[in-house]
């Protein structure tokens, strides 16, 4: 089995462009993850629009990203519904299932995010330098 690409969680632009960068610069894959329960708090708009700015200041970066939806179908469900392809959900059946269902049926996913062994810059003071270092 191929192991995930490491994840790092922003909390805004400059965050995200950092983690695209150092992907880029390290020619690595890289998870890059919202705040857990992100899509209450800031909306599923605020993460797409975050996600199209970040790419296009760093395109061919390889990043997969993950909207975290917390324990709320509802979240992850308006999340797919404003463009967003990956959501992470944690919820009991059968509700996880017939969002799994629907995020298939829209070009979606739901995906888990390994937090443990992530790098969280919410208290980062160089970004840039922590992304390159958890990379290299």
């Amino acid at each position: 089995m191929k192991p995930l690409p490491p994840v790092i969680v922003v909390h805004g632009l400059a965050q995200a462009r950092a983690a695209l960068t150092a992907a880029k610069a390290t020619d690595r894959p890289v998870i890059v993850a919202s705040a857990a329960g992100a899509a209450r708090a800031a909306g599923p708009g605020w993460w797409r629009e975050l996600v199209e700015q970040a790419s296009a200041n760093v395109p061919g970066a390889n990043a997969t990203w993950v909207l975290d939806c917390a324990d709320e179908p509802g979240s992850a469900l308006a999340a797919l519904r404003e463009g967003v392809r990956c959501v992470a959900l944690e919820c009991p059946e059968p509700a996880l299932g017939r969002v799994r269902e629907i995020a298939a049926k829209h070009g979606g996913q739901l995906v888990a995010i390994a937090r443990s062994g992530a790098l969280d810059l919410a208290l980062s003071e160089d970004p840039d330098a922590d992304c390159t270092a958890f990379l290299s």
